[in-house]
């Protein structure tokens, strides 16, 4: 079973995040750029419905790395070590997305301190989870399992 970020929080803090994500809305049309790779961020994406593709463009080739569904988070490498963008995320259909900027975050730590460590807690599980299920991905193909 796939995870994804709420996944990691509390059902307390998943409705705080959400509480606030909610206020920030977005929809996007099928083919449309919701962030371009090389750019800047300073916000996370929860997918509310619909789907969008992680393309990753290297000289005049891209390559879709995989595809994200409602309920999953992008964003979340360029929010946290404050980098670029280092891949375009586009909507495949109608796409609605939930934004959490960081001023939302930081007014979620102001109300409740200890918010920053399951929060961040969390992000870094799912990276990790990430991290892991790309590793096993890449051996299967490499080794025909």
């Amino acid at each position: 079973m796939e995870k994804n970020f709420f996944d990691f929080l509390s059902s307390n803090d998943k409705a705080l995040l959400e509480s606030k994500a909610n206020s920030h809305q977005q929809g996007f049309k099928d083919g449309e750029v919701i962030l371009e790779q090389g750019g800047n961020n300073a916000s996370l994406y929860i997918i509310r419905s619909g789907d969008v593709s992680v393309v990753s463009r290297v000289m005049e080739h891209s390559l879709e790395i995989e595809q994200l569904h409602p309920g999953d988070l992008f964003g979340d490498m360029s929010f946290i070590d404050t980098e670029s963008i280092s891949t375009d995320i586009i909507a495949v259909g109608d796409v609605t997305i939930d934004v959490v900027t960081d001023e939302d975050v930081e007014a979620l730590i102001k109300d409740d301190p200890m918010f920053y460590g399951r929060f961040f807690h969390a992000l870094a599980r799912l990276l990790s989870y990430r991290l892991r299920k790309k590793n096993e991905q890449m051996s299967a193909a490499a080794f025909g399992e």
